[in-house]
């Protein structure tokens, strides 16, 4: 029975694990700042502004084609809201077409011919307010 209490020569001891553990985050501390921090904060700060993004190498669109853009996805919807005039849900989903492509004024009129069939829809109103937002207009009465 005395042999049950004393610790087998495979297990660990308290006192070596936390060793081991502040052994092992030293290293990883002073490796970190050797390959990252040792480097000049203004160095740093000059390449993560110069440096590209690799994973993002792309070019934002003029306004003028993503209106273009706005309009050749809206035209289906168009046609279909032609075949459906009453259809709040298609003056949304044109609505969002245009919002999505940051044309605020276009989605603005379809939300407002949405919320004259639907004046109860939060989301349409959440959209409409968000798109007088970014237009920097104050929300009308």
């Amino acid at each position: 029975m005395a042999d049950a209490k004393r610790p087998s020569q495979d297990q660990w001891t308290n006192v070596q694990a936390y060793t081991l553990a502040v052994v092992c985050l030293g290293v990883g501390v002073a490796g970190g700042w050797l390959v990252r921090g040792s480097q000049a904060p203004a160095a740093v700060a000059a390449a993560a502004v110069t440096a590209p993004d690799a994973t993002n190498n792309t070019v934002q669109p003029s306004p003028e084609q993503m209106k273009r853009t706005a309009d050749a996805q809206a035209e289906p919807l168009l046609a279909q809201l032609k075949a459906d005039p009453g259809n709040p849900a298609r003056r949304v989903q044109i609505g969002n077409v245009y919002y999505d492509a940051q044309q605020f004024e276009t989605a603005i009129e379809y939300y407002q011919q949405a919320l004259k069939v639907k004046p109860h829809d939060s989301s349409v109103r959440t959209d409409m307010a968000t798109a007088y937002w970014y237009l920097g207009v104050s929300i009308p009465p």
